[in-house]
């Protein structure tokens, strides 16, 4: 805690100062909603292009909106059946979207086949060697609330049926980088932190080079609870870092709960 306050207070003190010593670009990829990045970095310059300034920013959208030219636009799937239309019909190519992204969910009414809801361990790999097969990089993010609709296996809970089932195992074969829906936890530090390193082993010991994303979500708490249990993970045991549920408004904001988490951690070197 005394070192997550005297980051805090550091960016206070500096907050769009970069130090002749400091990196320029970040040392871990990010994952965000390209429009509300965009709306960041037009406000926020230096820390913008230190986070999204490079091919490692992945921003999804449908289309994605990129905040720079380096940045990579994601498309946005919430269906194995859809891409694989849209391969099938030339529809999409790695020119405009280098990178493709599945967001299967187990909430009512999501746009995604029943059949892909009800058996996410099958669809994810199939959507993630068609996209390899076509120069794509693959990235998943599967919902914990699929445990609603999965009826392959099951869980008492979100964290349960996500470990349980080994969800991050699934997400990465046949190649893909997985986001961690471990904001879910964002509140619990520890379990925070468990699920992550537990998701992050599941998906090495399948695909060892997929980048395995923690998620921190402004909807789930304050800016000090996720950069505390970003750094409960450790600098080097994180892989990246995925932003969720931050609004328009607040990435416009000089002190808003995105300025915070992202300058704080720029600060500490991610």
């Amino acid at each position: 805690m005394k070192r997550l306050m005297a980051l805090i207070m550091l960016v206070g003190c500096a907050l769009y100062s970069t130090p002749a010593s400091a990196a320029t670009t970040a040392s871990h990829p990010i994952a965000q909603f390209g429009y509300t990045a965009s709306e960041f970095a037009r406000t926020h310059a230096a820390t913008g292009g230190y986070w999204y300034d490079r091919s490692r920013a992945y921003m999804w959208g449908t289309p994605p909106a990129k905040p720079y030219a380096a940045s990579t636009g994601c498309r946005h799937y919430t269906s194995y059946a859809k891409f694989a239309s849209d391969v099938a019909n030339h529809e999409i190519s790695t020119a405009k979207y280098p990178c493709v992204l599945l967001d299967l969910e187990g909430g009512k009414g999501w746009p995604a086949p029943a059949a892909e809801m009800a058996n996410p361990r099958k669809y994810m790999p199939l959507f993630n060697k068609l996209a390899r097969l076509h120069g794509f990089l693959p990235i998943e993010v599967p919902a914990a609330d699929l445990h609603r609709t999965d009826t392959t296996c099951g869980g008492s809970s979100n964290m349960a049926y996500y470990l349980n089932c080994k969800l991050a195992r699934y997400a990465a074969e046949g190649g893909a980088d997985v986001l961690v829906q471990d904001q879910s936890k964002q509140a619990e530090q520890s379990a925070y932190r468990d699920w992550y390193l537990t998701a992050k082993s599941q998906a090495h010991s399948v695909y060892a080079s997929s980048v395995v994303f923690s998620t921190c979500s402004q909807a789930r708490g304050p800016a000090s609870g996720c950069i505390s249990d970003l750094l409960s993970i450790g600098k080097s045991a994180a892989m990246g870092l995925e932003i969720m549920q931050d609004t328009n408004a607040d990435a416009r904001s000089a002190h808003g709960w995105l300025a915070t988490v992202l300058d704080t951690l720029r600060t500490d070197g991610w």
